[in-house]
């Protein structure tokens, strides 16, 4: 599962179409397409399954990102000098390997590799964080929509993508697994909690959350403190921070009662559109105040920045829908 021989097997089948086709399909596991993705399910398709697909994302790269650094493995490229990366750059001013990957199938990373690489600063691929949280995306949007199309859409990419990685040199087949594991272990408990149809009828009643020490307060506003003593990596940060600050957002919205999911088709692409707009604009604005005092470098500073940006696009999108009379709250049921 260690080892390069399937990648480079893989890459002998790299014209130019399929490598953009591979690219294309791996695109949709980065932040940006998840940032995107939910801010249009959040603002234009539905207020509160959106909120439940946000917060297993963030939870699963959570998770996935503290045990990439627990594992400290390489990626395939960094152990065989013939696999290509054909996806970014190497971020790394470590000298690469040649021949050091496993030389059978259930054999791990030789010590020597492992200790190598260990500690150091280099982007760790064990396990992969496009496979789990492409089996969490798409599953939840699958079990929350429930229409034909979709699953079949959803159950290609869970697949397409881990594969993706493969053939782009970025991952062995044991990160892949491991991705699948974390990934399906998230689905089933926010399924348990949640997602399951019974849970879901009863969530989807309440449209008043007060604050309050409970498991949804936990998981949605002392948590992200948590993660963010974990994650050893700045730029993970971002993760923590989204989650906290839509968090917030959600919470303070539901005080009054959460906004129906009501409208035409062109009333919600005005929603979403007007959310992206003040995401862009929040992130722009509030970076280049930073910027102009100074905290550019600060470290705590990329933290705090997602999550106003994360708690504006919600709380003063959803408050400026409120004003024209997009959405209206809905105030029957308390928590």
């Amino acid at each position: 599962m260690f080892q390069t021989d399937l990648h480079i097997w893989l890459q002998e089948f790299d014209s130019e179409w399929i490598i953009q086709i591979f690219k294309t399909i791996t695109a949709l596991g980065y932040v940006e397409f998840f940032m995107v993705s939910l801010i249009v399910v959040i603002t234009g398709i539905h207020f509160r399954k959106g909120f439940i697909l946000l917060l297993i994302v963030m939870w699963t790269a959570a998770v996935t990102l503290v045990m990439k650094d627990v594992f400290d493995l390489p990626r395939p490229y960094m152990v065989e000098n013939e696999v290509v990366i054909l996806d970014g750059e190497v971020d790394t001013d470590m000298a690469l390997l040649d021949d050091a990957d496993a030389t059978h199938f259930f054999e791990l990373l030789p010590q020597s590799t492992v200790e190598y690489f260990d500690n150091q600063p280099i982007p760790y691929g064990f396990p992969s964080g496009h496979t789990s949280i492409a089996v969490v995306f798409w599953g939840t949007l699958m079990l929350l929509f429930r229409k034909r199309w979709l699953s079949v859409l959803c159950v290609s990419l869970i697949v397409l993508i881990p594969f993706s990685r493969i053939y782009l040199g970025v991952h062995f087949i044991a990160d892949v697994l491991g991705g699948y594991f974390i990934g399906g272990i998230m689905l089933w408990v926010f399924y348990r909690l949640v997602i399951r149809p019974e849970a879901m009828i009863q969530y989807l009643k309440v449209n008043i959350h007060h604050f309050s020490f409970d498991i949804k307060n936990f998981l949605i506003l002392v948590a992200p403190f948590i993660w963010l003593a974990l994650l050893n990596d700045v730029k993970y940060w971002i993760v923590p921070a989204v989650l906290f600050g839509f968090g917030l957002g959600f919470m303070i919205l539901s005080q009054k009662g959460l906004p129906n999911e009501t409208g035409s088709t062109l009333n919600r692409i005005v929603k979403v559109m007007s959310a992206l707009g003040i995401f862009a604009a929040s992130n722009f604005l509030i970076q280049q105040i930073f910027i102009s005092v100074g905290l550019e470098d600060v470290a705590i500073a990329e933290f705090i920045r997602y999550s106003l940006v994360s708690f504006i696009t919600i709380w003063f999108g959803t408050l400026l829908h409120l004003k024209f009379g997009w959405v209206e709250r809905v105030k029957s049921i308390e928590q």
